[in-house]
């Protein structure tokens, strides 16, 4: 192409010279934008460069091909890569001899072996050495022998035509003089000593090389030797402890680079260098910065010129500092394992009402405790094994059942004994690819559980805390019962004497939403009781929770029996009585306040400790039963559900109010 730009230039007037001009013009630009050569061979590389250096000043009308400072970046490479391998550089992948060149050096190193072997040994161990040559050379070495050993292998074969005595006299003499000549002088050590000079000065040679150059003569005949080894090519600086070598990354990670460098001179800097698969970057150049010390450097990839996405693409890298350049390493650029929830279906208990539903693309659960949620999950890679990490701690907590790219996970929603707080607030998906990697960071999901609140209950009538009654007068109780969020199932009212179970009344006993009223009428008579009996009682309802419902209880209120005499009497006592016990705390109560006022605060608390005080009222520690009063519908009362409910408690489905009477029992003795 550059000749026949030239040509063109010579000789405009020819028909092919506009054609010529523009197919060379186009070539030179393409050398001229990067100006640099992508050949890479021994030999094609020199020829290119001397065409384009001869040329230049013609095409240019300058010296810019020499002078320009793209082009010394040129110059200053090829200079740097001289090594002793050759004074003409022999340009390769890496610097220095290329794998060709190093074969081809092997290979004529074999064949001078081979030829030297046939010419000198080869002869000596395949020929036999004629006597008389022997004789000649002793001969030659001793001129005493004065012919005589030869004259006796010459007459040795005419030994028949001479006669005895003189074949014996010559035969003598040969041997007395024979005798006389030392082994030394006989063999010839001249070819041994010219050898042994040569390696000497070769040796020399070699030792002075080794003073005078800071590169490696072994490394070089190394390569030459074992031209299918990977030795580095030598040089002045050395590189060393290179990692991570080839490797594999995620796609999005960045990959630390570090290696030790020994041999450089002042403010002489150490370059990262890599091109990407798609050659959109081609010997993007990193400064890599000393650690302490100052032997080791580091550097990452892609560098903040290739922005903070991290290593997109397969690249390769390689490192130069001064004169000397590593091996190109590869990092393969692999997909990350990624594993997101795909849906999560919800199977509400039975007892709610709710029908099942799915929610697709999120992760976050949301529902009320009892729940079943299955969650399935999609990978990016076939799995080998997930599981479910709760609170993300680092644990495998619970299998996921995998089946290619899909896995799935089923398991309950549960609360703490608290019964406010999940037993689990979060999770993540953790899984294994099936070539052994792990999905890194995965995303963080919430869980939110709902309490099933317990009921609340109330006594409407009486609402003295201790009224009188004669044995024949007919008492009335009346209690209201609801459930704040699905349905009252057994509502019942509970009483004792002196420690002994006395009433137990069952007003429900099937399921039954919104407000429900109950009435208990009878007389003292009708119970047994006696004058001056005192009827302990209270209230006591149960919800629809399965398999463990929720309990909820009154305060314990009194009925005395009197007799017809002492009716006024004992009336206007218990008037005062009640009246006090407003100001004062019942025994057993735990300074909680008996009016009816203070009540209405009670029995429909805080949603959240209304399941507390219950499992405190299975506990029996002796606190009153009193439940707030209130009408269970006010906005106040839903926000204090479950704060003085003192007799919530949870118990399992297949009892009733009314069969929990001892632990109410127990609370109202204490």
């Amino acid at each position: 192409a550059l000749a026949k730009g030239l040509a063109a230039k010579w000789y405009p007037d020819i028909p092919e010279a506009a054609h010529w001009k523009r197919y060379a013009e186009l070539v030179w630009q393409d050398f001229w934008r990067v100006k640099d050569l992508l050949q890479n061979d021994t030999g094609y590389f020199q020829d290119v460069v001397r065409a384009y250096a001869f040329s230049g000043d013609q095409l240019l009308g300058d010296d810019r091909f020499l002078s320009d400072t793209g082009m010394q970046k040129v110059w200053h490479r090829l200079m740097m890569e001289i090594t002793p391998d050759g004074a003409i550089n022999p340009y390769g992948p890496n610097g220095g001899w290329n794998s060709t060149a190093r074969a081809a050096l092997f290979i004529m190193l074999l064949l001078g072996v081979a030829w030297y072997s046939w010419q000198v040994f080869w002869p000596l161990l395949h020929q036999p050495i004629n006597p008389a040559y022997a004789a000649l050379a002793i001969e030659k070495s001793s001129p005493s022998l004065k012919n005589s050993l030869l004259n006796l292998l010459l007459l040795r074969s005419h030994r028949r035509q001479l006669s005895q005595q003189v074949y014996q006299a010559i035969e003598q003499q040969a041997a007395q003089r024979l005798a006389q000549v030392p082994i030394e002088s006989v063999v010839d050590r001249s070819a041994v000593l010219r050898l042994g000079y040569i390696l000497v000065a070769v040796v020399a040679l070699c030792a002075l090389y080794r003073i005078l150059s800071p590169k490696d003569l072994v490394a070089s005949a190394g390569r030459v030797l074992l031209p299918w080894s990977d030795i580095t090519v030598p040089s002045r600086v050395q590189l060393s402890a290179i990692t991570p070598g080839n490797t594999q990354t995620a796609k999005g990670d960045q990959v630390e680079v570090a290696a030790e460098v020994l041999g450089l001179e002042t403010d002489e800097p150490v370059r990262l260098l890599y091109s990407t698969a798609d050659q959109q970057i081609v010997e993007q150049e990193i400064l890599m910065t000393a650690a302490t010390g100052g032997v080791q450097f580091k550097a990452k990839l892609p560098g903040h010129m290739a922005g903070s996405d991290g290593v997109q693409q397969d690249l390769v890298y390689w490192i130069e500092a001064g004169d000397a350049r590593s091996p190109r390493y590869q990092v393969s650029v692999f997909a990350r394992p990624t594993l997101v929830v795909q849906s999560v279906r919800y199977d509400y208990p039975d007892y709610t009402g709710y029908p099942s539903h799915e929610e697709q693309h999120s992760g976050d659960i949301h529902a009320v405790e009892g729940t079943v949620v299955t969650i399935t999950a999609l990978a990016n890679q076939p799995i080998e094994s997930a599981h479910v990490d709760f609170e993300a701690d680092g644990r495998d907590d619970l299998m996921l059942k995998a089946d290619g790219l899909r896995a799935s996970v089923s398991f309950p929603l549960e609360l703490r004994d608290d019964r406010r707080t999940p037993r689990y607030g979060s999770y993540v998906l953790r899984y294994v690819t099936t070539e052994g990697r792990r999905n890194k960071l995965p995303p963080k999901y919430q869980i939110e559980v709902t309490p099933d609140y317990a009921p609340e209950i109330r006594i409407l009538s009486p609402e003295e805390e201790i009224v009188s009654v004669g044995l024949d007068e007919q008492v009335v109780i009346e209690v209201e019962a609801r459930d704040p969020d699905f349905a009252v199932r057994n509502v019942a009212i509970l009483g004792e004497l002196a420690g002994q179970q006395v009433l137990k009344e069952s007003l429900l006993a099937k399921n039954h939403t919104g407000r429900f009223v109950g009435r208990l009428q009878f007389t003292p008579e009708e119970r047994q009781l006696k004058v001056g009996d005192v009827l302990e009682y209270w209230g006591a309802a149960a919800d629809n929770r399965r398999p463990k419902a929720n309990l909820s209880y009154t305060k314990h209120q009194r009925i005395r029996v009197v007799g017809p005499g002492e009716d006024g009497q004992q009336r206007s006592e218990s008037q005062g009585e009640g009246e006090q016990g407003q100001d004062s705390p019942q025994p057993g109560e735990k300074g909680q306040p008996d009016s009816d006022q203070s009540n209405q605060g009670e029995a429909g608390g805080s949603e959240g400790e209304s399941g507390q005080e219950g499992n405190e009222g299975q506990q029996g520690q002796g606190q009153s039963g009193a439940g707030q009063d209130g009408e269970g519908g006010s906005d106040e009362q839903q926000q204090q559900r479950g704060q003085a409910g003192e007799g919530n408690s949870t118990d399992s489905s297949d009892e009733s109010p009314s069969d929990s009477e001892g632990q109410s029992g127990g609370k109202s003795a204490g």
